[in-house]
């Protein structure tokens, strides 16, 4: 009985180790796989998520080495951190000193690293920025240093391609209305006043003072509580109240 035991025993052992150690196709670590019985195998050191940064930086040459250098947190020291941590880690770049703040993940992961937003040209920085750019322009843009027209923030604060619409104020005719940087820097095609280009030649109180008697009528009907005819063109398509000069309906 003994020796059939052993037996058993053995014959055993290889099912257990084909069951284990032959991972599915396709579905290492997944839900699968675990039903089936099959075993993911573990990552490779370099890759787990608890591993040290400090650690992970020597293992990665001279992308690890900068890590190190442009470390620049105040709460944190680089040895006590994992190279997965999600908090936001303060980085300062070497190349450019432009100060920003992601977690450590997003720096040391395999796949698209994401490294200085500054050198990346997606945020403004001293160096690089809608005033600089107007101002080293050889003249083609310096005039948009005398348009800008921005209550509350600088052209240093802008990208010079930015999409998001500004205000601005001609200098040549004082017009006010609003465009993206992108559209005023642009090099082909920019944009500039639309009143000096012709889009908006005159307001609506002009345009109808100057129709020959056919408009003028709309004056007596004007009914706007708050704006006068002078803030509209004569094409815009803004809805606005009116008043009939022969019955009285609005």
């Amino acid at each position: 009985m003994a020796c059939l035991a052993r037996a058993g025993a053995a014959s055993a052992a290889p099912r257990w180790s084909a069951r284990t150690s032959a991972p599915l196709a396709g579905g290492i670590g997944s839900a699968l796989a675990r039903r089936r019985g099959a075993v993911a195998p573990c990552p490779p050191p370099n890759a787990r998520p608890g591993k040290p940064f400090v650690e992970w930086c020597r293992e990665n040459g001279e992308r690890g080495e900068r890590l190190l250098e442009e470390f620049d947190d105040d709460l944190f020291s680089p040895g006590e951190l994992t190279k997965a941590r999600a908090e936001r880690i303060r980085w300062t770049c070497r190349e450019c000193g432009w100060t920003w703040r992601t977690g450590l993940a997003h720096r040391t992961k395999d796949k698209k690293p994401t490294g200085c937003p500054g050198c990346a040209g997606k945020v403004p920085t001293w160096y690089n920025n809608l005033e600089v750019t107007c101002k080293e322009s050889d003249g083609r843009l310096e005039h948009l240093i005398w348009e800008w027209a921005h209550p509350t923030k600088r052209m240093k604060d802008f990208m010079p391609a930015t999409h998001e619409k500004v205000p601005w104020k001609c200098g040549g005719c004082g017009h006010e209305w609003d465009a993206t940087t992108h559209d005023r820097t642009r090099a082909t095609h920019s944009r500039g006043c639309p009143k000096c280009a012709g889009r908006h030649l005159h307001d609506l109180e002009v345009h109808c003072a100057q129709s020959d008697g056919q408009l003028d009528h709309l004056p007596r009907e004007w009914a706007h509580p708050t704006k006068s005819m002078k803030d509209f063109a004569p094409a815009s398509e803004v809805k606005v109240p009116w008043k009939c000069g022969g019955c009285g309906h609005e």
